[in-house]
């Protein structure tokens, strides 16, 4: 059933300026989001073709002066989160994804908010993910107090995602 969701998912396509407008608004979202508001350290993503893009809200949380930790896949097993130095010290990853070459964050580092992609959410904080399961091993892993915000464009919003009983669920979504 998710592969099927997934296959039908791919198919979709999104215009450039589409994305880029869609993305806009869900940046100034975050931006003024509360609990982004009162972190002191955030995690984001750098997005897929298909997923948000959040570079600008990487700068802004940056001028902010926000610790800010992007994911990296590491050994093609496990995703771990580095901190953001710049995008001069971003690299092509994983899937191509963009990801840091910096140190891995410690644990002094930890993400009071993570912003997490997804294929799809529904409005109770289920997430389909591209099926690695990379997200919901790390999210396994943090503390209970880190909040989880699921980030997709309202058309990957769904009435619902079937999950499994591992799967990790995000304490809110926030869509355009």
């Amino acid at each position: 059933m998710k592969e099927t969701l997934r296959r039908a998912l791919r198919a979709e396509r999104c215009e450039a300026s589409e994305r880029e407008k869609r993305s806009a608004a869900i940046v100034a979202l975050l931006y003024d989001h509360p609990r982004v508001r009162s972190a002191r350290t955030v995690a984001l993503f750098c997005a897929l073709p298909d997923e948000p893009d959040l570079s600008r809200l990487l700068t802004l949380l940056s001028e902010a002066g926000k610790t800010l930790l992007l994911p990296r896949v590491v050994d093609g097993e496990r995703m771990v989160m580095c901190r953001y130095t710049g995008n001069a010290d971003l690299r092509a990853g994983a899937f191509h994804i963009m990801e840091p070459v910096g140190e891995t964050a410690d644990e002094s580092e930890a993400s009071d908010v993570v912003l997490v992609p997804g294929m799809a959410f529904d409005a109770e904080g289920h997430r389909l993910g591209r099926g690695k399961g990379y997200y919901d091993r790390f999210l396994a892993g943090c503390p209970s107090t880190v909040y989880k915000i699921g980030v997709c464009f309202r058309s990957r919003l769904l009435e619902r995602v079937p999950s499994m009983p591992h799967d990790i669920m995000m304490d809110e979504v926030v869509c355009d």
